[in-house]
């Protein structure tokens, strides 16, 4: 199997079915804009008013400041849907083009996937970290959202000439290797930045408050029960874990009991997580404004560099017709 044929971070397809679906993959990119955009108007997961994309509006000036740095290199949500749009014509823009001279449609931005969830700045160091509205139920959605695309691809299966065609076509217009999709979604200097990251921030963490106690105050006021698990750690992967299928509404979906359960808890877990660390973030402000600055001073050269690549996708986002504005999962239209 070509990485053409799948994406080495979102999963596979068989060898013998269309990798696109006229239509229904279209209708699926633009339900991810809805929610990848601003969230769900109506939805309780929808995440604070942000004065920009990593931190809600009113944070702490070293919280901000902490979110436009790390945003800088890592790369903002609008720059990570511009490198989805990339990646999808890198892996099938040659693939599109040899089947629609053949006469079979297979346009490739229907395989434009939703960006990753952005990650808080600061839960690198857990303590630091801002309330997290919303972070898991983001997560959930975007499996639900590659679920779909995935399993409108498979059901279509080509057969006689257009399967001929469809092999053809993979044979004489291969897509872009394994690497070169990492280097475009996470390059070597994003990776080694990430390290760094974590490194300057580890004096924060262990400056914060005391497990033990925050794991007592997480269970004593039984989110952990309501949730059916026995560790913070365990309510995290359950929060984050991806639902039954038509559990999970999309866009104008009408909300179904699972996913009205599901936030309800979510807000539960985000509400005691806050209450049983609140006081402990509240004191880490001077310790995070020195290591980011210090990180800042220490990797300048890098984070350029970052900065650099994350403008080039951008650039080539737009050169395939990509809008924020326009589009914000990242589909050209």
């Amino acid at each position: 199997m070509t990485s053409a044929e799948r994406d080495p971070a979102r999963g596979t397809q068989g060898r013998s079915r269309s990798l696109f679906v006229a239509v229904v993959g279209v209708v699926l990119v633009i339900l991810a804009a809805d929610w990848l955009g601003s969230g769900r108007p109506d939805s309780p997961s929808s995440a604070p008013a942000s004065t920009g994309e990593g931190q809600p509006e009113g944070a702490e000036p070293w919280a901000t400041r902490a979110s436009e740095v790390y945003e800088s290199w890592a790369g903002t949500l609008d720059e990570h849907r511009a490198a989805e749009v990339v990646i999808a014509h890198k892996l099938n823009g040659a693939f599109s083009s040899c089947m629609a001279d053949r006469g079979y449609p297979r346009p490739w931005t229907e395989s434009v996937w939703p960006a990753p969830v952005p990650k808080d700045s600061l839960l690198y160091s857990f303590w630091a970290a801002g309330r997290l509205d919303g972070y898991y139920s983001q997560k959930v959605i975007n499996a639900e959202v590659g679920q779909r695309i995935e399993s409108a691809a498979n059901a279509h299966e080509a057969r006689g000439e257009e399967a001929a065609a469809e092999r053809d076509c993979r044979a004489e217009r291969p897509g872009a290797g394994d690497d070169a999709v990492g280097e475009i979604r996470d390059p070597a200097v994003v990776r080694e930045l990430t390290k760094g990251w974590s490194t300057a921030l580890a004096p924060v963490l262990a400056s914060g408050g005391d497990p033990a106690s925050y794991d007592e105050c997480m269970a004593s006021n039984g989110i952990l029960a309501t949730l059916g698990v026995e560790s913070t750690d365990e309510a995290r992967r359950a929060l984050s874990s991806p639902m039954p299928p038509g559990s999970v509404p999309l866009g104008n979906e009408p909300s179904t009991p699972e996913w009205d359960a599901y936030l309800a808890d979510e807000r539960a877990f985000v509400d005691a997580d806050w209450t049983c660390r609140e006081d402990v973030r509240r004191g880490l402000g001077d310790g995070v404004a020195e290591s980011v600055e210090s990180f800042e001073t220490e990797y300048a050269d890098q984070i350029d560099a970052a900065r650099q690549h994350w403008e080039s996708v951008r650039r080539q986002a737009e050169a395939l017709g990509w809008s924020p504005a326009e589009q914000p999962s990242g589909n050209p239209g």
